[in-house]
């Protein structure tokens, strides 16, 4: 597999560019030989983290800038994609980014928001969070490799979002 400059793009923090992104993050991945069911779960992790930036890490300000890097991956015979998104929002303890609970264990737990964070692990094989240290802000690492594709044996055709792929 030949060497491929990373994909980078910068957008303004205005979720009507969220499109701009999430297309360009399904062709990559799909260029870079993901499935389908793979390509839609790296799309809602990316549009996940990029919407908690802009919500909670600008306050919903659209005029600050987002970076997104594209990279494809190879390991051990599977290839991927690498999704670096850096913002500049407030640094802040990266061990206080927790996942809530995608389905609590008292029905009466449940409230609207904060399943971002759940989803985003749930949808890719790794993840990591880091305080930029050539700026301010936090840097976002999102992978994800192709998986095998669904079985018709007449077992689950899908993936389910709580089994991570």
């Amino acid at each position: 597999m030949a060497d491929h400059a990373p994909i980078s793009i910068r957008i303004d923090s205005d979720p009507v560019h969220l499109c701009v992104v999430r297309s360009a993050v399904e062709t990559a991945a799909s260029r870079f030989g993901l499935p389908q069911h793979d390509c839609d779960r790296l799309v809602l992790a990316v549009d996940e983290a990029m919407t908690n930036i802009i919500r909670h890490g600008y306050g919903g300000r659209d005029d600050r800038s987002i970076w997104v890097t594209l990279s494809r991956l190879a390991r051990n015979g599977q290839t991927g994609i690498e999704v670096v998104i850096d913002d500049e929002t407030e640094q802040i303890d990266t061990g206080l980014i927790k996942a809530k609970p995608l389905v609590p264990a008292n029905p009466d737990e449940i409230t609207p928001g904060g399943l971002g964070v759940g989803i985003i692990e749930q949808s890719v094989d790794h993840h990591a969070y880091q305080r930029r240290t050539d700026a301010t802000g936090l840097r976002l690492t999102l992978q994800k490799f192709a998986s095998p594709p669904p079985t018709n044996d007449g077992g689950p055709s899908k993936t389910s979002l709580s089994a991570k792929a």
